[in-house]
């Protein structure tokens, strides 16, 4: 007997035993004894939501949620929930974004580290900052900057930790601030933590937005005592003038 059928043996007897005791229904068995199965053939027919409700009921489920093979259907999930909702005219919270933002906005180390492995960052789209940047004032009141793991996962992924993207002003339409980095963001909002992660990891403290202002002009004047800290240690420039002729202190 070859070493595939004789696991597969055990599996069902395994199976069969949990069964017969009552503490495992069929899908429990699938996730447990064969979870190829369960995340090739079952996963990718459950909705986003119950997927995600999936995940919260037991260890075998979240694994197998947050695995490779498991996230590789997220994005259409994420798509289809999306048409969903604006099909019923439900208002969207955020704007639509690719799955792995939503897994570090949320600090889901494990669900990063699989979309991570499963080649998403090679698509391009997943880049550091769009990781962490959300507009939302909902958002920025919220934890999606306190997760130093999340980010030193992704530093260490190859993460280009001083890339710059542009954003809308809120209230000028079609006007634009260019030029924020990972550090500026984090610095912004004052968490400490993932702006150690940044700056060891080489991120440029002096790296200044469009209309001059720098990591510590936004450190200082959200009064985050921490991140101010940090960024002088690493060497901000605390001369630095802005546009309006302010500097950080």
């Amino acid at each position: 007997m070859d070493a595939q059928n004789s696991s597969r043996i055990v599996y069902e007897s395994d199976t069969v035993t949990y069964l017969r005791r009552g503490s495992l229904n069929i899908l429990d068995a699938l996730a447990v004894q064969l979870p190829d199965v369960f995340i090739g053939e079952i996963l990718p027919k459950l909705d986003l939501t119950d997927t995600l409700n999936l995940a919260q009921v037991s260890k075998a489920y979240r694994d197998a949620v947050w695995s490779v093979g498991g996230v590789q259907s997220m994005e259409a999930k994420l798509v289809a929930h999306e048409a969903h909702l604006v099909k019923t005219g439900t208002k969207l919270l955020f704007p639509a974004m690719p799955p792995m933002h939503y897994a570090a906005k949320h600090g889901n180390l494990r669900a990063v580290r699989a979309f991570l492995q499963s080649g998403a960052w090679a698509r391009g789209d997943e880049n550091l900052l769009g990781c962490l940047w959300c507009s939302s004032k909902a958002c920025q009141s919220s934890s999606i900057y306190s997760h130093a793991a999340v980010v030193k996962e992704m530093i260490q992924a190859g993460a280009d930790v001083n890339m710059t993207i542009s954003r809308p002003i809120r209230d000028r339409p079609g006007k634009t601030l260019s030029n924020i980095t990972p550090l500026f963001a984090a610095a912004a909002l004052g968490h400490t933590p993932c702006v150690m992660e940044l700056i060891k990891a080489g991120a440029d403290v002096n790296i200044a937005r469009s209309d001059g202002k720098t990591p510590l002009h936004m450190a200082a004047y959200n009064e985050h005592e921490g991140c101010v800290a940090s960024l002088i240690q690493a060497g901000a420039d605390i001369h630095k003038v802005v546009d309006d002729g302010c500097t950080p202190r």
